[in-house]
């Protein structure tokens, strides 16, 4: 509807990709002190606005959009976030929730948000077929560099840890990170654990 022909391409598409295993919660988080905070609000009003109006759509279910409880513990005292007002909801835990937590003997902190989540199998799936609905072309294909993309006016490189090789940016490295697919249908709310040097979640 934009007016502008689109064409992804890609090594490889969903179900195979890395972020058909990721968790995806609406929160501005580790964006970094270097990113301007006018910035950082402007782009979380403008993601939770479009993912809303999803969410409040009949397909909802088929595109896997939620609204979800999210505990950030931790393991020192910590500030309320710059951003805690720019979702759905935002609370600090109470010692109470904190004893009942799992980890409880390390969490000194900690605070609620409530925001959207979104199952990315499901909407991979519903974004895929939105795209091809509108003409979007879709070719299976692994660039080695950017030149071979030359031809088009625009281009979006979206290519995370292979931008090392194909940009090539030697400053992207990878991050040692795990992620376990478990049944445990009575989770209920999210929860991250964040210490000085790891973060560990949960995402039902």
């Amino acid at each position: 509807n934009s007016g502008y022909d689109i064409t992804i391409v890609a090594d490889k598409f969903s179900p195979d990709t890395t972020s058909n295993a990721a968790a995806a919660i609406v929160v501005p988080y580790l964006l970094g002190a270097e990113t301007p905070v006018e910035l950082q609000k402007r782009w979380i009003k403008q993601t939770m606005d479009w993912v809303g109006m999803l969410y409040k759509t009949e397909d909802a279910d088929v595109m896997g959009i939620s609204v979800l409880d999210v505990y950030f513990y931790f393991d020192h005292k910590e500030e309320d976030p710059e951003w805690k007002d720019w979702l759905l909801g935002y609370r600090r835990i109470t010692p109470e929730e904190m004893q009942r937590a799992i980890c409880h003997e390390n969490i000194a902190d900690g605070w609620c948000s409530t925001t959207f989540c979104l199952d990315t199998n499901l909407f991979l799936a519903w974004l895929t077929k939105k795209l091809k609905s509108h003409n979007c072309r879709f070719i299976q294909k692994k660039l080695t560099d950017l030149s071979e993309v030359s031809m088009y006016d625009i281009v979006v490189n979206c290519s995370g840890i292979g931008a090392n090789q194909l940009v090539p940016d030697p400053s992207v490295v990878p991050v040692r990170g795990q992620i376990m697919r478990v049944k445990a249908p009575w989770v209920q709310h999210g929860c991250l654990f964040g210490t000085a040097n790891a973060l560990h979640y949960i995402i039902p």
